[in-house]
């Protein structure tokens, strides 16, 4: 799907393989730069708008790690608001009311994954409280 991704908002992105987002997530990303997207159409007679460009949109241990340039403090909130999304819906299926899980019961150590509870238990992930 992330070849979809790039193929359908390539305006909004740098290239290709600046989207490494597992599956739960796709319709996080899918709807934050289709957010974008229309704003952007809203702005683009704007003199003083520079368009979003996203150099990166990846999984970072738990969370969407989204990196652009240009925009202004409303692509700032989309993005924000689709990171904490993330912490919300599993990788793997894209279940809401997901949490973060631990691969080891040392958290500082663990790699971590935001996953629904059947994914946790298959892949015996940790919820440290």
């Amino acid at each position: 799907m992330s070849r979809e991704l790039y193929e359908k908002y390539s305006d909004l992105i740098d290239e290709q393989n600046a989207i490494k987002i597992p599956a739960g997530w796709e319709t996080i990303v899918q709807e934050m730069l289709e957010a974008v997207k229309v704003y952007e159409m809203m702005e683009v007679d704007k003199p003083d708008y520079t368009p979003t460009s996203f150099t990166k949109i990846k999984n970072n241990n738990g969370w969407l790690d989204i990196e652009y340039n240009g925009g202004d403090y409303v692509v700032d909130e989309i993005a924000r608001f689709a990171r904490i999304l993330s912490f919300k819906k599993c990788e793997i299926c894209g279940i809401m009311n997901s949490k973060v899980y631990c691969s080891t019961k040392w958290m500082h150590w663990s790699y971590k994954k935001t996953l629904c509870k059947t994914h946790a238990i298959e892949l015996y992930y940790y919820r440290i409280e």
